[in-house]
């Protein structure tokens, strides 16, 4: 998935409403953001390189808000467990979900 989709927009409208409130740096502003859109593509291919062993197991995930990096990353989440929502879930938690 090309930068500028799901969570990385922040990036392009963060240049689109810079321009106008900040027009005497609005080069600098369009360099940086371009750099930096560069450096997360990269990281982004480098985290997809890195799931490859992982495409295909199923694993269970304590929050549903990354769905879109499961399905761009070929990753099969299974499902998604809230256990307490006023505490996140921690190593003993996980053991005892386990088994």
């Amino acid at each position: 998935m090309p930068f500028g989709e799901g969570e990385l927009t922040v990036v392009p409208f963060a240049r689109f409403t810079a321009r106008p409130a900040d027009p005497d740096n609005a080069a600098a502003n369009s360099a940086n953001s371009t750099d930096l859109e560069t450096r997360l593509n990269e990281l982004l291919k480098e985290i997809q390189v890195a799931l490859v062993p992982a495409q295909g197991e199923p694993f269970i995930v304590f929050h549903d808000s990354l769905r879109h990096f499961d399905d761009r990353s070929d990753l099969l989440a299974i499902g998604s467990i809230v256990v307490d929502p006023s505490q996140p879930a921690g190593v003993k938690c996980i053991r005892e979900l386990q088994d």
